[in-house]
């Protein structure tokens, strides 16, 4: 509804789960102060790179969508710090992810991923990082770099 984004300058967490929501509109970026976004359980295909002007959201919770892409303007989301992107449809993971400077914790179990970026490897502040149940098995899945690190693989 319109309604929501009528509050921009004040909304700091929005909860749009369980709503059989099928876009996330562009005036989602408009709440530019919003720090938390859970849009979990919805049957969302794509998300709109409008989202990257919320650049103080901190977590995004986009899990049990139908989710095959996310946008690479994400990474103009510099505060985030969790990202749950878990039962989708997920092929690949966007390079500029491994850009963000705070994210410490990237959920990617049960998606049809079959690789993922290297780049995800030097991400210094990655702290936990989920990925089983895709296509590939996960030793072949997961960079030989990102598993040298002292990162949480569940």
């Amino acid at each position: 509804p319109d309604a929501l984004f009528s509050y921009p300058h004040s909304m700091l967490r929005l909860n749009l789960s369980h709503n059989n929501l099928t876009e996330l509109p562009p005036e989602i970026g408009s709440l530019i102060l919003l720090r938390d976004l859970d849009v979990s359980s919805n049957r969302l295909q794509k998300i709109d790179p409008a989202i990257s002007t919320c650049i103080r959201l901190r977590r995004l919770s986009l899990s049990k969508n139908e989710l095959v892409g996310v946008p690479s303007e994400l990474n103009a989301c510099v505060m985030l710090e969790e990202i749950n992107l878990t039962n989708n449809k997920l092929e690949e993971i966007p390079e500029s992810l491994a850009t963000l400077p705070a994210l410490s914790e990237l959920r990617l179990d049960n998606n049809n991923l079959s690789q993922l970026p290297t780049s995800l490897s030097l991400m210094p502040t990655l702290s936990v990082f989920t990925c089983t149940d895709n296509n590939a098995a996960l030793d072949e899945m997961i960079p030989a770099a990102i598993q040298s690190n002292s990162l949480i693989i569940k």
